[in-house]
């Protein structure tokens, strides 16, 4: 290989490594605008408004929930299934323990969701769009932990 073309590929390689490097590190302003989303989400899933939890994702939204069992899509779609009925002792927690961005306007956010006071139900699988300067959820998978028996 001559030498240009070895310079070449060398800088190519460099610039490539230093692309998915920055792709993949968490910017500190945009991961803690994320973590507030999240957490602005589930106060409005603690009061079980769904009006304000469909807000929180972006119009052409999907959800894939364990215990539904199907795909809802779309911001209209999903703000009747996140209604709750009214409960003043409903406690949530949403732990995002893992965010990965894919670029700066994309991240995918692995959470453990449940009750406070109690071990998680589950996993929570968040794909995050950032539209218009502000972090909204385009895709949700939830899975449910299997309850151990005699539970």
């Amino acid at each position: 290989m001559n030498r240009t073309v070895s310079w070449w590929l060398s800088g190519a390689l460099l610039l490539a490594g230093a692309g998915l490097l920055c792709a993949e590190s968490a910017h500190p302003a945009d991961e803690a605008a994320i973590r507030s989303q999240l957490k602005g989400y589930f106060a409005a899933r603690e009061l079980g408004d769904g009006h304000a939890q469909a807000m929180f994702y972006t119009e052409d939204a999907d959800e894939w929930g364990s215990a539904a069992k199907e795909m809802v899509k779309g911001r209209a779609a999903l703000e009747p299934t996140l209604n709750l009925p009214p409960d003043p002792k409903r406690k949530l927690t949403l732990e995002p323990v893992n965010i990965t961005f894919l670029s700066p306007e994309v991240a995918t956010v692995d959470a453990l969701y449940g009750t406070v006071g109690h071990e998680p139900y589950g996993h929570a699988f968040y794909v995050m769009v950032k539209r218009d300067g502000k972090w909204l959820i385009r895709s949700t998978r939830t899975t449910r932990f299997p309850v151990p028996a005699g539970k």
